[in-house]
């Protein structure tokens, strides 16, 4: 009709009825494909992150994949993040952080995996009996998301990174960005960024995670609690 329409405003004579009936034979399978392609964004994730949280500390580390490497001095970045996903089911991972310092500096966190016993972060190092938090496996975002988060779900864990060549105060001063880029299982890319205007020193409190509160070294039974990395500097690691 639109192929008339147009003959018609040219002042030409109308197409025979074959040419017509081609015409709409191709009108109808753009129709239909334009459709499809509609309905078919259900088959494909739409997955968001959000960075509902960020701590930072400093720790002492050793480089995995260095043998016999001496013991280095990092700022550690710890991030709460949520990724909720509109579309169809999918996973989500390839975590990597990249940080941007007021200075212009520009660093790549460098993923800290949590021990099956979880990972103790006390807040006043040096301290006997110091408020603490536990980090637990569970909680670690990666292993959150390699199960297909379905469509209208959401999830919460936390992303840890060492900053090599970085202290607390770097990672803590205002205007300091951090860039969090991840993918689906696609291979989909999917950004997330936030700049510090200030981080207090609280604990964790957040629904889809463990309550990571811990007062002191030992539990009631004396049990001994989750490792904790070394404080540089007499620092707290958040």
């Amino acid at each position: 009709m639109i192929a008339r329409v147009m003959l018609w405003a040219w002042r030409k004579k109308p197409p025979s009825e074959w040419l017509f009936l081609v015409a709409v034979l191709l009108g109808s399978f753009l129709l239909f494909g334009l459709l499809g392609a509609v309905v078919g964004t259900d088959k494909l994730p739409k997955l968001k992150g959000q960075i509902l949280l960020v701590n930072a500390g400093e720790m002492r580390y050793t480089p995995a994949l260095t043998p016999k490497a001496v013991p280095r001095d990092a700022g550690v970045a710890q991030l709460v993040v949520a990724i909720s996903n509109t579309g169809a089911p999918s996973i989500a991972t390839d975590y990597t952080l990249t940080i941007k310092f007021a200075s212009g500096v520009t660093k790549i966190g460098q993923s800290v995996a949590i021990p099956n016993e979880g990972l103790r972060m006390p807040h006043k190092a040096g301290q006997a009996g110091g408020v603490s938090e536990t980090i637990y496996r569970e909680d670690h975002l990666p292993r959150k998301t390699i199960q297909p988060i379905p469509k209208g779900g959401s999830v919460q864990g936390i992303l840890l990174f060492a900053v090599e060549g970085a202290t607390m105060q770097d990672l803590r001063s205002i205007g300091t960005s951090y860039h969090l880029e991840f993918k689906d299982l696609w291979g989909a890319l999917y950004t997330v960024d936030v700049q510090n205007t200030g981080i207090a020193d609280v604990l964790m409190d957040f629904p889809g995670l463990r309550d990571s509160n811990v007062q002191e070294e030992k539990d009631e039974d004396g049990a001994k609690q989750p490792p904790s990395p070394t404080p540089n500097k007499g620092a707290s690691p958040h």
